[in-house]
């Protein structure tokens, strides 16, 4: 294979292990929660958990995966992490308490981190720089095709066989789709960069800063903020959208099609805005897609008629998803690739406070004044002030190539 054509097919990859991994993890939990409340007896409270367990265990296990990503291949970890998944859903299929299915949710969260996300940024990162922005979001959109499609067919498993094969069954695309291609693709680097077998150590060779400097930064940590808004306003607004249309007045049948609709915008809105970025600069993009998600809070704010709630549904469910797929971009861009698993991993965490912040306070002011008015008004405030935050970073090639010697120099 050519460079090209090998660095498609480990987007390939990503892409079944985005559709298979985060798709199936995410997306079946609302599916499994009438079985598993009627089977236990278990609150929809406990079960609505679960899924904060995948994502509160990607970001304890980020930090960790990132660093052996800057040491070891990622075909291996990316393979390992894959098959811990498929283990977590057997375990689920096995479960006989909510401690045993806490566990295989957890083991999820780090199965995910391993197997999808992190070697996804680091690996297609490292194999594109011209087409960066599309391979990654290219990669991604795995997550609404998988997650639609296992929806589908978790749902058909549960009525016709019970909800313990459908969580076996879960596992087995994993184990026979997923995990041979990225042991047999993958690779952390194209080959006329660096052999494999040296990889981790002539990593050091790589431009970018190290993590010490790049923690010493201000594109880092501007980054982090920007990751942590982006993700609490896209979390809360998909947590709490479908009651919120529901007290607007609609029927739940209706709420649940414009939020259905809402995510298929995804499918060509990443694409698009990783093209975008390729064109135009993923600093620019990032803002532009900042202000169009806050432009859909403020339509939202009017979607008790049809016209604001059809425009909304369109330039939000277009726009929110970007930032998944592009804030690796964005911190390539920022600090290079020399510690970029490392660092990655470390972003990782101020996302999953986001993820779990988001849906809480729009709870929270729910329950204080009996409306997601000040919820939305709030979230639209603070994904258009952090607009300006990419905007802010200094690319690595402008400027920080020569403050890292400095940096080094200072921490020494």
């Amino acid at each position: 294979m050519s460079r090209q054509m090998r660095g498609w097919a480990i987007v390939g990859a990503f892409f079944l292990a985005a559709a298979f991994i985060q798709g199936s993890g995410f997306d079946t939990t609302g599916v499994f929660i009438a079985p598993l409340v009627k089977h236990f007896g278990w609150s929809r409270t406990q079960v609505s958990t679960l899924p904060s367990m995948i994502a509160i265990f990607i970001g304890a296990s980020g930090p960790l995966i990132g660093w052996l990503l800057d040491r070891l291949q990622a075909r291996w970890i990316a393979a390992a992490g894959s098959l811990l998944a498929a283990a977590a859903f057997v375990i689920a299929g096995s479960a006989n308490s909510f401690t045993a299915m806490a566990l295989a949710y957890c083991t999820l969260g780090v199965g995910m981190a391993a197997g999808a996300v992190l070697p996804c940024y680091f690996v297609v990162s490292n194999w594109f720089s011209d087409r960066r922005g599309l391979a990654l979001s290219v990669s991604q959109v795995g997550i609404e095709v998988g997650g639609t499609a296992m929806a589908l067919l978790t749902a058909y498993l549960i009525q016709a066989h019970g909800w313990r094969l459908a969580y076996f069954a879960l596992a087995v695309p994993i184990v026979l789709l997923v995990t041979p291609p990225l042991a047999l693709l993958v690779r952390n680097r194209p080959p006329d960069e660096r052999p494999d077998a040296a990889d981790g150590a002539q990593a050091q060779n790589a431009a970018g800063l190290d993590v010490r400097a790049a923690l010493c930064s201000r594109s880092f940590w501007l980054i982090a903020m920007f990751d942590f808004c982006a993700v609490a306003v896209g979390t809360g607004l998909v947590v709490h959208l479908v009651p919120y249309l529901i007290g607007l007045g609609f029927s739940s049948t209706h709420a649940t099609t414009a939020f259905s609709i809402m995510l298929a915008f995804q499918l060509p809105g990443k694409p698009v805005l990783g093209w975008l970025a390729d064109r135009i600069g993923i600093r620019l993009t990032m803002t532009l897609d900042a202000v169009a998600i806050a432009a859909g809070c403020v339509l939202l704010l009017g979607a008790r008629h049809m016209l604001p709630l059809a425009l909304f549904v369109a330039l939000y469910g277009f726009t929110f998803g970007a930032p998944v797929p592009l804030i690796p971009m964005l911190l390539a861009d920022a600090v290079g690739l020399r510690r970029f698993g490392s660092l990655m991993g470390l972003l990782s965490i101020p996302a999953v406070i986001g993820s779990a912040l988001g849906p809480i306070v729009a709870g929270a002011i729910f329950d204080r004044t009996g409306s997601y008015v000040w919820s939305i008004e709030l979230f639209a405030a603070i994904v258009a002030a952090a607009a300006l935050l990419p905007l802010l970073c200094v690319p690595f090639a402008a400027g920080g190539a020569s403050q890292a010697p400095r940096r080094a120099a200072a921490a020494s």
